[in-house]
């Protein structure tokens, strides 16, 4: 008898959304350094890369909220939305 095979399905609404059963953040990450190595000929060079910075990622998540990554591009300027709902990061005195 096959022995039953463990497949990872999001419990709720807030879970990270699952592509053939890989995280899409993850998903995006890979795909971003492959896209990279197929522009710059590096397939194999930039497919590992991508495989080493989704094992970073995964490290630096366990633990932490999972808007944090969002956080920390927020405050350090990186955040490309500079809508009218988002104020200036540098600025740390509001007043209206």
């Amino acid at each position: 008898m096959a022995t039953p095979v463990h497949i990872p399905v999001p419990r709720s609404v807030d879970d990270v959304p699952l592509i053939i059963g890989i995280r899409l953040d993850d998903m995006i990450i890979f795909l971003g350094a492959f896209m990279l190595g197929f522009l710059f000929k590096q397939l194999l060079l930039c497919g590992a890369l991508g495989v080493f910075l989704v094992w970073l990622h995964r490290k630096y998540v366990v633990g932490r909220a999972r808007s944090h990554l969002q956080h920390v591009c927020y405050w350090n300027g990186l955040y490309p939305d500079r809508g009218l709902s988002f104020r200036n990061a540098f600025v740390r005195r509001f007043t209206s």
